[in-house]
């Protein structure tokens, strides 16, 4: 990472803020790819990637350091959702600010590592949070908004989150959103296959919630989507289910008993008075509405009606709280991953800034040496020295500097113990380096 700047991580989750401030949060990729490089060239970020799911929206990358470097993030990240037009009027920035959190530096990568590993997410361990983080990377990459710094970063946390699934007991149950739904169903219904499903949407989110529901065996499984052949495909990979076009809501909510709804759609799917009417017609048959899309499909209204249980996402962490106690030790085995990622970081990092300063030592040796010998050698007593053996003494004073330069460069890469990297780096730094302008001055 280049001198002068510092990586940050600026965001709102779950942790901080409602779901009614997290959806007016959600940029969808389109919008996303629109805005992004605008703010990215505006506040003079190196880099700058976005990661925008029902549970987050955090803003990552590198800018130059500043005192003023807070209020400029905020800024950005205000300036972003001005674009947008979703925040505003509803939240001023103000109140925004309140549930922002910034992290930076090793901070920013410990967060960063957690949330791609899930150890942040709602429902710990969650699988679907390591495609989103992929998809931000990917989008950045596609923009040109991302650089070596959270490029590497991006790897490293990818490669973090495989070792926590694969060597941790978080990694044995998969478990999601829409898991956690099915675990709140539970609650009300008890025995699930005596029941009737309805899968509102056919993106990943809905596709891995069919799944969970087709190990239940229920009575029915109805998809309803835009395109009916996305349906029709997620049907076909099931093996089971019915596919309906979106039109045909309004009777599938009097068939089924338990609604799932998970589009992408960028406002409400089923109102309230959809829902009545549905109520009405099923005479007092209870329906569960479970709304896990972001923003939500479901308008709030439609669970004051009477044997209708609406839930939405912050309505799962009841369920993701009774089974936290027993992936706790898990999480701490994985927080082990995280800390020993970040440690790794840092020693890039310091590696990184510290190798100019090696290349501009040696350069200062090279001329020295240079300098020196082209003094000495011009005197009386080596007149007499043919071409070849001055070539020869240049090659040896060559070669002298650039041992030098590699000797002290292996001890300050791998110090010996008692020492730090950035210790001795200043006091070469200071020895050699710091006082070249006047050593010229003294020599012109």
């Amino acid at each position: 990472m280049r001198q002068g700047t510092v990586f940050f991580l600026l965001g709102a989750s779950h942790v901080t803020a409602p779901m009614a401030l997290r959806e007016l949060l959600f940029i969808a990729e389109d919008s996303l790819a629109a805005f992004l490089p605008q703010v990215h060239r505006r506040f003079g970020f190196h880099e700058l990637v976005v990661l925008s799911t029902c549970n987050r929206f955090e803003l990552m990358g590198v800018a130059p350091a500043s005192p003023d470097l807070t209020a400029l993030l905020h800024d950005a990240f205000f300036e972003l959702h001005r674009h947008h037009g979703t925040v505003q009027p509803h939240y001023s920035d103000e109140d925004l600010r309140q549930s922002l959190y910034l992290h930076l530096e090793a901070d920013a990568v410990r967060h960063l590592y957690r949330v791609a590993s899930s150890l942040d997410s709602l429902v710990l361990g969650e699988t679907q949070i390591t495609g989103q983080f992929k998809d931000a990377l990917a989008l950045a990459t596609r923009l040109e908004t991302i650089g070596p710094t959270v490029r590497r970063l991006g790897q490293e946390a990818l490669g973090i989150a495989k070792k926590v699934r694969s060597q941790t007991a978080i990694g044995k149950k998969h478990v999601s959103i829409g898991h956690a739904a099915l675990d709140l169903a539970k609650r009300v219904f008890g025995d699930l296959s005596a029941h009737k499903f309805l899968i509102v949407g056919a993106g990943e989110m809905a596709r891995v919630t069919a799944q969970y529901i087709a190990g239940y065996k229920p009575r029915g499984i109805y998809i309803a989507n835009r395109s009916q052949a996305n349906a029709k495909k997620l049907t076909q990979e099931l093996g089971v289910g019915e596919t309906y076009g979106i039109d045909e809501l309004p009777a599938l909510l009097v068939a089924a008993d338990v609604v799932i709804s998970a589009t992408s759609a960028p406002g409400i799917v089923i109102d309230f008075a959809m829902v009545q009417r549905a109520h009405a017609a099923r005479r007092g048959r209870p329906l569960i509405l479970l709304d896990i899309a972001m923003p939500r499909d479901i308008e709030a209204a439609a669970g004051q009606l009477e044997d209708v249980y609406l839930f939405d996402i912050d309505d799962l962490q009841q369920v993701t709280a009774a089974n936290l106690e027993e992936r706790r030790k898990a999480a701490e085995e994985a927080e082990v991953y995280i800390n020993r990622g970040v440690e790794q970081f840092q020693d890039w990092q310091r590696t990184s800034e510290i190798k100019p300063m090696l290349a501009a030592f040696r350069t200062y040796l090279e001329q020295l040496t240079q300098r020196e010998g082209a003094k000495t050698l011009g005197k009386e007593m080596f007149k007499d020295l043919s071409v070849k053996q001055l070539e020869a003494i240049q090659v040896l004073l060559q070669a002298v500097a650039a041992k030098i330069a590699a000797d002290a460069a292996r001890q300050i890469l791998s110090p010996p113990p008692g020492f730090g990297q950035d210790q001795l780096a200043t006091c070469l730094q200071a020895l050699f380096l710091d006082e070249q302008p006047q050593q010229k001055k003294d020599t012109a």
